[in-house]
């Protein structure tokens, strides 16, 4: 397994008003390993900050890179409310992420990446029954 992430904090694109029509212009603060720590204990699937995964999920078939804040693969429903949860209390955005294949950049930000492929059927994955 590689080495956790050194960065405790780091800035990413702060929330905007809904009526604000333009893209985000502030940055806010996050406390990396804070986040960190109450996924680990929130979520039994598994939660990686560690630098490779995140270049790992940097990327889909599009050109467009943008490293996520952190990853985390679920075992359970259970573990997807969790990462919600600590995210929304955090302040921090979630993407969901599929299989990866996203030619318009849709599976990356700057935000906590869901992996849902390991419970997906095309990956060989357990389907959601089973699992969920």
């Amino acid at each position: 397994m590689a080495k956790p992430a050194r960065r405790t904090t780091r800035e990413i694109p702060a929330r905007t008003h809904p009526a604000i029509a333009t893209a985000p212009r502030a940055r806010q603060t996050i406390d990396v390993g804070r986040l960190e720590r109450a996924l680990r204990k929130a979520v039994a699937g598994e939660v990686r900050f560690d630098s490779a995964s995140l270049g790992l999920y940097a990327q889909d078939a599009s050109n467009f890179r943008q490293v996520p804040v952190g990853v985390v693969v679920p075992r359970t429903l259970d573990d997807v409310v969790a990462v919600h949860r600590v995210c929304h209390r955090f302040g921090v955005p979630i993407l969901s992420r599929g299989g990866g294949t996203s030619l318009s950049g849709e599976t990356v930000n700057e935000a906590v990446v869901i992996d849902h492929s390991s419970t997906s059927p095309a990956s060989g994955g357990s389907t959601p029954a089973a699992v969920w």
